[in-house]
C-alpha cells in the first residue's frame, strides 16, 4: 500500500474497523484509509452540504475568530494569503480581510476559482482540510510551490496521539470524509519532503510551518 503523503511503499495494516482498513506508513507514520475504500466525491459533497457553517452563527464566528487572531499575530498587515479548502462559506476570508490581511479562497466543491493557483502568497491556510485530501502529496507540492520565500503554512487538524487510545471510537475518525490522520512525527517527515520548517504549535490544533524552499 503506497502512502498518499510520502509515497513510500512500506505501509502495514494499522486497524480494521468493519469494512474499512487503515494503514500506517512505516516512513512518515501517517495513518490512512485504503484508497479503494473512499466514499465517492458525490457523497463527500453531500456531507459538506450538511455542515451548518452559517455566517450568522455566533459559535462558528467564534471558532474562526480564534484562528484569525493567531494568524494575525504572525503575518503582517497587508500580507496576502490563500484559504485552501474554505468550504461553502467565505467567512474566514472576510474576517482576515477585516484585519487588513488579504485572502483569496478556494474550495474544490464550492469555490473552484483556479486563478488562485496563478499567484504567490505570504501564507496559506489549511483549516480542517488536510485530513480530507485524497492526494495530499500532490496538493502539498502544489501549495508549497505557491508560497513566497519564508512564507507560512498554517495547518489546523487533530493529531493522532497515544492519548487518544481507542482509534475505532475516536470521533475524528468516525467522520467518513476524514481519510488520514497525522502524528507529530508525520509533520517532521512532511517538513523534510516539502522543504518546510515546523515553527511551533499555536494551540487549538493549529500548527505553523515556514517555507524553506
Amino acid at each position: 500500500m503506497i502512502c498518499p503523503l510520502c509515497q513510500d511503499e512500506k505501509s502495514h495494516i494499522f486497524e480494521k474497523i468493519g469494512e474499512k482498513t487503515y494503514y500506517q506508513c512505516q516512513y512518515c507514520s501517517l495513518v490512512f484509509l485504503s484508497r479503494s475504500e473512499l466514499i465517492s466525491p458525490v457523497e463527500e459533497k453531500e456531507r459538506y452540504e450538511n455542515h451548518h457553517n452559517s455566517e450568522e452563527d455566533s459559535h462558528y464566528i467564534k471558532y474562526l475568530t480564534t484562528t484569525v487572531e493567531k494568524i494575525s499575530m504572525i503575518v503582517p498587515k497587508g500580507a496576502s494569503g490563500l484559504d485552501f479548502g474554505c468550504g461553502k462559506s467565505l467567512l474566514m476570508e472576510k474576517l482576515l480581510n477585516q484585519q487588513e490581511v488579504f485572502v483569496s479562497s478556494y474550495d474544490l466543491f464550492f469555490h473552484r476559482n483556479e486563478e488562485v493557483f496563478e499567484k504567490k502568497y505570504d501564507f496559506i491556510l489549511l483549516s480542517e482540510v488536510i485530513e480530507h485530501l485524497r492526494a495530499p502529496n500532490k496538493e502539498l507540492q502544489r501549495l508549497t510551490g505557491l508560497l513566497k520565500a519564508n512564507g507560512y503554512l498554517f495547518i489546523k487538524t487533530k493529531l493522532l496521539t497515544s492519548e487518544i487510545g481507542d482509534f475505532k471510537n475516536w470521533y475524528y475518525r468516525r467522520d467518513k470524509t476524514h481519510i488520514q490522520f497525522f502524528r507529530e512525527e508525520t509533520f517532521l517527515k512532511m517538513s523534510e519532503l516539502f522543504h518546510l520548517q515546523k515553527i511551533r504549535d499555536l494551540k487549538d490544533d493549529l500548527f505553523l510551518f515556514r517555507n524553506n524552499g
